[in-house]
């Protein structure tokens, strides 16, 4: 066998491909600058991200703080008019008492002006006190009893 000899001869257009590759290494060169200065900038926004979520903890614990707060006010003033309302109530059942002389009447009076302020639309703790004051008034004297009653509706009706 006889050896042969093979030449390839490749030609190439250098100046084209270089041109291309320095174009190819500037781009990659920006790239890389460009993702070198965002390093920072994304710090940032992290760093800004993460004080924002401290903020919004301090926000939610205010905001909690307020409507417990709010929560023991509204208690309090509600305990506050439930307790004044009763000791009101206990006034009045002593001042029934004393005027009528009996914790049934007292009983059958309160019921009564408790009717008559809602008949006539008015302030049943105002009525009440009232009708206490006028009831020990006529006690003992010729108007006590039924009479008392007609004639304190007559002034409440003639006022209203």
């Amino acid at each position: 066998m006889a050896s042969q000899a093979l030449s390839l001869i490749v030609t190439a257009n250098t100046s084209q491909a270089t041109t291309n590759l320095q174009s190819l290494n500037g781009a990659i060169n920006n790239v890389s600058s460009t993702t070198t200065a965002a390093v920072p900038a994304t710090q940032q926004l992290a760093s800004a991200v993460e004080r924002m979520g401290s903020a919004c903890g301090l926000l939610k614990l205010g905001i909690y703080q307020l409507i417990g707060t709010s929560i023991i006010d509204f208690l309090r003033d509600k305990t506050t008019a439930i307790i004044q309302a009763g000791l009101a109530l206990e006034k009045y059942n002593s001042q029934m008492k004393a005027a009528t002389g009996s914790t049934t009447m007292a009983a059958l009076e309160l019921q009564f002006i408790r009717g008559e302020a809602a008949r006539l639309g008015v302030d049943m703790t105002a009525m009440t006190a009232s009708y206490g004051k006028f009831l020990g008034a006529a006690k003992n004297t010729s108007v006590e009893g039924s009479q008392t009653r007609k004639i304190f509706i007559g002034i409440s009706e003639g006022l209203e």
